[in-house]
């Protein structure tokens, strides 16, 4: 995985081909995994930067939107609504929102479809992949951001918070930054492992066939979940914890559910703390202006209506 920059140098193909099984894969990730255009080997670190950052100051928080690469109509929407510029200027320059967007690596149109829109906005993290991309691979794909970022970004743009969004989930950028910027008072995010999200306590393990979210013994022998914040809207981790979540990943069969085994089986095995959105804010769920996110099961039409105003 590398950062993309179309304006500066040449672009990265990036090319990954982990060949995991269907089902309970075990996490490895392969010691090179990068190619450019021309087959040479990238080998500067210094070269993995975040785009459109200040180079002298570093990113204070780090917002990544898993998209689908056909999206880009939900892509835009977020871009004029809460990305939009005058939005973003009501916040420290520093932080920034980018998208992950996972395509079929041999398929060159829509290699191409998705340089074009990257020549327009500067804000995509591209894998080119054989995974299929489906609910089912989600961990493999937010261990593989978890490492972008705790591996493979210069260790001067590493951000003091990671956020895991869904693209349906709309932020609100200034309580956010309100949130963040209160526990950095007391819990610094470089040495303190924490994670911040919308907690779900003593959760069931569905068993029965016709569950959605139906989970093997095999696959987790407990009948109630840890502790765990929910991968919907998303969730916060401190740049200590990803790292932490990504090492202990290495070499470990993983759980489907990627706010279970994220969030929760993970989280708990390496000690890390787990805060509830509105506890640490303490601010009313009336309104979408005093609140983190909002929006979530409403149309898109109706989130552009709100957010443009």
């Amino acid at each position: 995985m590398h950062w993309i920059d179309c304006r500066n140098r040449p672009p990265l193909r990036l090319i990954f081909q982990p060949g995991y099984p269907a089902m309970n894969p075990v996490f490895s990730p392969p010691s090179n995994f990068l190619q450019v255009s021309s087959e040479e080997s990238v080998t500067s670190t210094c070269n993995r930067t975040l785009v459109n950052t200040d180079n002298k100051r570093k990113c204070d928080f780090l917002i990544i939107i898993l998209s689908r690469f056909g999206d880009r109509k939900e892509r835009e929407q977020i871009r004029y609504t809460w990305l939009r510029e005058e939005y973003q200027a009501k916040i420290p320059r520093v932080n920034r929102a980018i998208f992950m967007i996972s395509y079929p690596k041999q398929d060159e149109a829509t290699f191409n479809m998705l340089m074009a829109e990257q020549l327009i906005w500067n804000d995509m993290l591209l894998l080119g992949t054989t995974l299929p991309d489906n609910y089912g691979l989600l961990t493999i794909r937010v261990l593989f951001l978890l490492q972008w970022v705790t591996q493979l970004l210069c260790p001067q743009q590493r951000p003091a918070f990671l956020i895991k969004s869904d693209q349906d989930s709309y932020w609100n950028l200034k309580s956010l930054n309100y949130v963040l910027c209160e526990a950095r008072r007391t819990k610094d995010p470089f040495h303190e492992k924490y994670l911040v999200g919308d907690l779900n306590r003593f959760a069931q393990v569905f068993r029965r066939d016709n569950d959605l979210w139906k989970t093997y013994t095999e696959e987790y022998a407990a009948d109630i979940f840890p502790l765990y914040a929910s991968g919907s809207p998303g969730y916060i981790l401190t740049i200590s914890s990803a790292q932490a979540i990504y090492k202990a990943a290495i070499g470990r069969r993983i759980l489907w559910l990627e706010d279970v085994y994220i969030t929760g089986v993970i989280a708990e095995q390496e000690g890390i703390s787990r805060y509830f959105f509105f506890r640490l804010l303490c601010i009313s769920f009336l309104s979408f202006k005093d609140n983190l996110i909002d929006l979530k099961f409403t149309s898109n039409t109706r989130r552009f209506d709100i957010l443009k105003c």
